[in-house]
Order: C-alpha cells, then structure tokens, then sequence
C-alpha cells in the first residue's frame, strides 16, 4: 500500500514483508540477508549493498555516494570496533520467540569458536557485489567460514552487529575491507535501550544512540568542512526531529554540487 500510493517511486523503490524482526535478535540479521539475497537475483546489474534504516537520513547528495563508491570500487567498509583473538564481542544467548526477545543465562557468555577470528562492530555497511556473492553461495555450504560463523551468531545477541566483521576476519575479503562507516550518530550519547523487552533477568544489555538534535548540527558542519566520506546520519524520527531534517534538505538545496558533498 504504501509504495502503491507513491507512483513515483514504481520501478525504483521495491517493498518486501518477509520477516518478523526483533531489535538484538537474528532476525535482524537475516531480513538484512534476505535483502541482500533478493537484490543478487532480481536487481539486475548492482555494485554495491548498502544497509539502512528507517532512523537513518542522508545528509549528502546520492550523486556524491556514488562517485565514492565508484573511486573506492572493489572495497568493503566495514567498521570492525573489536577483533582479536580473545574477544568476546557481547556473546550473550538470546531466544527469540513471536515478538519477543529474550536473555538466557545474562550472566555467562558464549565460548568463542577457536576455529574463527571473533569481531564485532557498527552494523552499518557498505559491501560490494563479489563479497555479497560470496556471502550468498557459501552460507548454505556445511563448514565453510560463512556457514559456522552464520550458525555461531545466529543464537547470540545482535548478530547483526557481528555478522559482517567476523566475515572479513575469516575470508579472503579480508584484503578489500575498509575500516570505515557511511554514516555519523552521536557516540558519546550512546546508552542503554529502555525499550528492550523484558527477559529472564537483567534487561539485554543494548546499547542505541540518542536522537539527534540542533545541538549536533555543528558536528554536521564539520564533517562537511573537512569533507568526510560521510553520507548518512541516525538517529532521526519524522515526528521529533523534523526540523533539523529540514536543516539539511535546505543545506542541499542551498549548497549546490560545488561546495562539499551538501
């Protein structure tokens, strides 16, 4: 209904209702896969898979992305905060059940497998078609790096924030991975989600960055000063947040092709 009521978008904006989702859980991670699955077989020629959300909001124009993307051709940026051999990267159990998340035993955490390189990081990435490729082929495939790291996730919390940086760890891709994010949000204020459901115990230990305010637009103005390669921001909510969305609808109208990536 909603792309139905917008004839605009026909033929370059398609909607899928495939999954139930549960914020921390691994469907998560596999409406991000189903996503990327179903671009590989029906999007025709593509180059790059780039996840969003629907609290995100792009503060550079799309042209500007993509001329990024074309100098940058073959690299995969995935933000990897935490890779070593010992890390543990929040290896908490989770279950997931109708809309529910829940926590089993909170307290312990998950042995690492000895066989991979464990890492996690911002779920935030842009990967190439090869990689996608790769992904797609091999997920299914019993023993392979994608397979075990895949089923190692899958029962933990938010794989979605493990799932891409353990890939570049344990495959060849490792050679074109990019430790860098599309995308801005405001670190510091990162806290804890009092929205989690309830589990058996303490609440899921998530963290989630505050909404942006006029507060952050100087750091905006900055990262346009020095000309980041920064094309998207979160988080954004249309009722709440408006007005600094309009901020940056007037900065691209304003700034034009030739100043920065506005």
């Amino acid at each position: 209904k909603w792309l139905e009521d917008r004839p605009q978008l026909h033929g370059t904006v398609d909607v899928a209702s495939e999954l139930r989702v549960n914020r921390g859980g691994v469907s998560t991670l596999d409406a991000w896969l189903y996503g990327m699955s179903w671009m590989l077989t029906n999007a025709g020629d593509w180059d790059y898979f780039v996840n969003l959300n629907d609290s995100d909001y792009p503060i550079a124009r799309f042209a500007s992305l993509a001329r990024f993307l074309w100098l940058n051709d073959g690299a995969n940026f995935v933000n990897v905060g935490s890779a070593y051999k010992d890390c543990d990267c929040g290896r908490y159990l989770v279950f997931e059940c109708g809309d529910e998340l829940y926590s089993i035993a909170p307290e312990v955490r998950y042995p690492r497998r000895p066989e991979l390189h464990h890492a996690s990081g911002p779920n935030l990435v842009a990967i190439n078609r090869a990689l996608a490729e790769h992904i797609e082929s091999t997920r299914s495939s019993a023993g392979s790096p994608v397979q075990q790291i895949y089923e190692d996730l899958a029962i933990l919390q938010q794989p979605d924030e493990k799932f891409f940086q353990t890939v570049m760890l344990n495959t060849p891709f490792c050679r074109a991975h990019a430790r860098w994010s599309l995308h801005i949000w405001d670190r510091p204020g990162l806290r804890g989600d009092e929205r989690s459901p309830e589990v058996a115990g303490p609440k899921l230990k998530m963290l989630t960055p505050p909404l942006l305010s006029d507060a952050f637009w100087p750091r905006l103005l900055e990262v346009k000063e020095r000309r980041l390669a920064v094309f998207f921001a979160r988080k954004f909510d249309n009722n709440r947040t408006s007005a600094l969305q309009d901020a940056i609808d007037e900065a691209f109208v304003a700034g034009g092709e030739g100043r920065g990536s506005w």
